[in-house]
């Protein structure tokens, strides 16, 4: 299926949500397309992302989320210099005006990262899962 849900209004997608997961509990095996991350996620099994074309990667949506990315969110008490995060793993940087806080996604040995985040006076930290729409994203920088 090629974008299923564009154009039905929200009562209907969950209603057609409802009837893929059943027929998908039956053994019944859908392909779907969409640009809707947040659909894919909810829906899906495993993932194939393409990139101009061509297959770049098939996981399942458990391996996907488990593939060692982490989204840290911080921020700092003075401006962190932009190359301070010029650590092997780090990837999709993306500041606030002030330099104070940035968001990024880190892949690699936990204690890499932690090294250089010891050297700043942090006012908040955050680190989750990221979105199957941010590791998309990653695919494509």
């Amino acid at each position: 299926m090629d974008e299923p849900t564009s154009g039905l209004d929200p009562l209907i997608q969950q209603a057609f949500y409802d009837i893929l997961k059943e027929e998908n509990k039956r053994g019944v095996t859908i392909f779907l397309s969409s640009h809707v991350l947040s659909e894919v996620q909810r829906l899906c099994d495993r993932v194939a992302i393409l990139r101009e074309g061509k297959l770049i990667s098939v996981q399942s949506m458990k391996e996907l989320r488990e593939n060692g990315y982490k989204k840290i969110s911080l921020t700092a008490k003075s401006a962190i210099p932009e190359d301070f995060f010029s650590v092997p793993g780090t990837a999709n940087l993306e500041w606030d005006k002030s330099k104070t806080s940035v968001s990024f996604m880190f892949c690699g040995p936990v204690m890499m990262i932690m090294n250089q985040l010891h050297r700043l006076e942090l006012e908040d930290i955050l680190i989750e899962e990221p979105s199957l729409e941010e590791v998309f994203l990653h695919y494509y920088e």
